[in-house]
């Protein structure tokens, strides 16, 4: 049997709803990102199009009580705006129960739902992580990753690639790099291929991989040797320790 909730309850929850109806509204302003820099897009909407919905379905839901408070009783007055109309549903939140308790039920519900997804609406996200420039139509956009849908997406063009193919382009690019050790470990991550600095350090110390010393100009202004390393020659070894651990697997 289902428990009629408190009237505590229902006030707790309507007075929350009036509470975030700002913030609804704040977010009605498209939300800052990595190509703000880039001026908005002709095809960018000019407001949030989720928080325009939701204030739309918090009118519609307060409305339903709003218009049975005014035909059942006779003294009801509706206040002039969102956050009144709420507290004063809330007030006479008692006009609602009945016998049963799923008017009750529906009532808090309802209050629920639409916090929820006001939170949910208002709720930090991540800022899209740059993945190069565009090369699919080089119209000059970014590739900005997608974890959750994998892949890459340009922020102009709208062109997007698989992961795999994402992954393929950057292992293109970096396979013509030279770098130096305490760079290739993150070069590798970059293509997808994990690799530690003890690994690397066997792979070099038994000559896997093999560097060539080259001249820098040192923080002091005197000249120095370093070593570089092929990134191709290190992605090529890389890649095959992995599909001999497969292939053992």
């Amino acid at each position: 049997m289902t428990t009629a909730p408190s009237s505590a309850d229902i006030e707790t929850e309507w007075t929350r709803l009036a509470n975030l109806v700002p913030l609804v509204r704040y977010c009605l302003e498209p939300r800052a990102s990595v190509e703000a820099g880039r001026g908005k897009p002709e095809s960018r909407p000019p407001f949030n199009v989720n928080a325009s919905k939701l204030l739309a379905e918090i009118n519609e839901e307060v409305g339903f009580y709003v218009h049975v408070l005014m035909d059942e009783t006779h003294d009801f007055r509706v206040p002039p705006t969102l956050e009144g109309r709420i507290l004063a549903v809330r007030d006479r939140h008692g006009h609602f129960l009945g016998e049963d308790d799923q008017s009750g039920l529906d009532m808090l519900s309802c209050a629920e739902t639409l916090n929820s997804r006001a939170l949910g609406l208002a709720a930090p996200r991540p800022l899209p992580v740059w993945g190069g420039m565009c090369e699919v139509t080089n119209c000059g956009g970014d590739m900005l990753l997608r974890p959750s849908r994998g892949g890459t997406k340009c922020d102009r063009c709208g062109a997007s690639l698989t992961a795999e193919e994402w992954h393929q382009m950057v292992e293109q690019a970096v396979s013509e790099w030279v770098a130096y050790k305490d760079e290739i470990v993150v070069a590798l991550k970059t293509c997808g291929i994990k690799a530690t600095p003890k690994a690397l350090d066997h792979w070099i110390s038994r000559g896997h991989i093999t560097g060539r010393e080259v001249p820098y100009l040192t923080n002091e202004g005197t000249v120095a040797m370093r070593t570089v390393f092929h990134m191709d020659e290190v992605i090529e070894y890389a890649k095959s320790r992995r599909e001999n651990r497969r292939v053992a697997a």
